[in-house]
């Protein structure tokens, strides 16, 4: 009988360690510390990430050395045997935390050991700030400059002298559609739902394609809370001027929750209303310099991690209200011509990641977007407030955009890191239709590409090349190529170096656009040729415990760059 159970016991012991849970806690509070990222030395090399419990698992553990790191405590490196639990105490730190960025990086790093220059602002510096609107960040940033246009109560930007079409901008890695005079109007993201903003400045059409050229500005929202549920009120009461009322000033309300269900789902959802009253140079006019405003914005979020396997579904949701009003004309029946503009969007939105190894993972995106812009124009009778809508050419017109984004990549880690690649495609599948596109058929235009980048590493040298491919429904797109180095001579310099070319087709409504009043006669041009650019960026980085210094040098070619001309055989178009 002494064998059986001795073959027992062996089986029962290699069931019992064949899976080892590891536990991080706070060395003060001791408090789970979620979010530490778990590097294992065995026969190969394994990357985990601790859960809101502080914890992971390792299978079949055998005899290796491992690495915990996380932004706010000390490091930590041991041996570890065959042990079904472990845990570890972490103390925390008072240096200066690193910024930990992911966008155009294959795993998550400090933005000082990215190849590409990425500005990253937390969300603790966007309540510092007391910003109340994307824009009011942004503003605070070298080489990015704003533009307001009290006309349509938008508001664009400028990176590195490039505007427009040619800076991406992403929610959750998703491009928002639907641009007013070529620019994404920043007032349409709700910054209280704002986790971080990362902005990568220089070319990036390699990585995210059309648009890209300028650089890219991923908005990365909330997807966590450290509790298991959580509410959250907020309040936000300003003048203009000296104006404030129920009609007058600034209003903002904002409520968000999230409840974490089990270990695997958790879902949150927020609302904010937006109500800007306008702004009047002379009270007695009824026109405004700046049109009163109306915004309401929702999203929600279901996420479902069983393990390893990392996915989430968002919905987002906008609706916008321009007011508009005209001067009086006339004396005995006084009118005045009043204008209405009505936005709104719907994005919808699925994520996975899963690791294929210990060094490679997939990553998935698809998102559809849903676009409307409705301009309504009133003839407003001043004595009795009555309105008519009116019938001239142009004063009335809706503006549909539909788009579809399908995006993967692959990347993979080789030997101990120091060389790895990635493998990528993206689908954009753009339609309009409507009053200001020409013709009542729905326009399309479509791009598809696959793109590949590598990085090596060598000592204090890193060379990032990559290249694209791509196919446009409309344009020969060109072989589009990359190349970043950053080297380090000393700990306290980096030197980044970039050379890339971008390649922009012009847009549905560059394409198409159609509009006619009493005072312009504005079309597209379906004969416009791509846009072609070459960008140069040399960048010194001096870094010291009193704080950093920065010299950033570019050179941007831009050929064939699309903009506003009057028409030499009619000067009314």
């Amino acid at each position: 009988m002494k064998k059986p159970l001795l073959l027992f016991f062996l089986c029962f012991a290699t069931l019992g360690y064949g899976q080892t849970q590891i536990t991080l806690l706070d060395g003060d509070t001791g408090l789970p510390v979620s979010d530490a990222f778990i590097k294992l030395k065995s026969e190969q090399w394994a990357y985990e990430i601790s859960d809101h419990n502080g914890q992971f698992y390792i299978q079949n553990a055998s005899p290796s050395v491992i690495w915990i790191s996380h932004i706010n405590y000390a490091p930590i490196i041991d041996t570890l045997l065959f042990r079904k639990e472990k845990t570890y105490y972490l103390s925390q730190i008072t240096k200066p935390l690193e910024n930990v960025v992911v966008t155009a990086q294959y795993e998550p790093q400090s933005a000082e050991n990215s190849v590409h220059k990425v500005i990253s602002i937390s969300k603790t510096e966007i309540l510092n700030r007391g910003a109340t609107s994307l824009d009011e960040i942004l503003n605070t940033k070298l080489n990015l400059r704003l533009q307001n246009d009290p006309s349509t109560g938008t508001t664009g930007l400028n990176m590195q002298g490039i505007s427009g079409e040619n800076i991406k901008i992403l929610i959750d890695g998703v491009p928002l559609a639907g641009r007013v005079g070529n620019q994404i109007d920043l007032s349409h993201v709700d910054i209280t739902q704002i986790e971080k903003i990362e902005i990568v400045e220089g070319p990036m059409a390699v990585s995210y394609g059309s648009n890209a050229m300028g650089g890219v500005i991923n908005i990365i929202t909330k997807k966590t809370i450290e509790n298991d549920w959580s509410l959250s009120l907020s309040l936000n009461e300003e003048t203009i001027g000296n104006n404030y009322g129920i009609e007058e000033g600034i209003h903002n309300q904002f409520i968000s929750g999230g409840w974490r269900i089990s270990d695997k789902w958790f879902t949150q959802a927020s609302f904010s209303h937006k109500h800007f009253g306008g702004y009047k140079d002379a009270p007695e006019k009824r026109s405004y310099s700046w049109d009163p405003k109306k915004q309401w914005i929702g999203s929600y979020l279901l996420k479902f991690n069983p393990g390893k396997f990392k996915s989430f579904y968002k919905f987002d949701v906008l609706d916008e209200r321009i007011m508009s009003p005209g001067n009086q004309t006339g004396i005995i029946n006084p009118i005045a011509i009043d204008e209405e503009y009505r936005t709104s969007r719907i994005i919808h939105q699925i994520q996975t990641s899963y690791p294929l190894s210990s060094k490679s993972r997939l990553n998935n995106l698809f998102a559809f977007t849903d676009y409307q812009r409705t301009k309504s124009q009133f003839i407003t009778q001043i004595a009795t407030g009555d309105q008519q809508q009116s019938l001239q050419e142009g004063s009335q017109d809706t503006t549909f955009i539909n788009s579809l984004n399908f995006r993967g990549n692959y990347t993979n880690l080789v030997g101990s890191g120091n060389w790895s690649y990635e493998l990528g495609y993206d689908f954009n599948l753009e339609s309009g239709q409507g009053g200001r596109i020409q013709g009542t058929d729905v326009k399309h235009l479509n791009d598809f590409g696959a793109f590949s980048t590598a990085e090596i590493k060598l000592s204090r040298l890193t060379i990032r090349p990559g290249v694209r491919i791509a196919h446009n429904s409309k344009y020969d797109a060109p072989i589009v190529p990359s190349l970043n180095i950053k080297w380090e001579p000393k700990e306290s310099i980096r030197i980044r170096a970039g050379y890339g070319r971008g390649f922009r087709a012009p847009s549905l409504k560059e394409l198409y656009f159609e509009f006619i009043d009493s005072s312009h006669r504005i079309y597209g041009n379906e004969n416009l040729l791509p846009e072609d650019g070459t960008h140069i960026d040399v960048g010194i980085s001096f870094s010291k415990k009193i704080g950093n210094l920065d010299f950033d040098f570019f050179f941007n070619d831009l050929k064939n760059q699309i903009n506003f001309g009057q028409s030499p055989e009619d000067p009314t178009i």
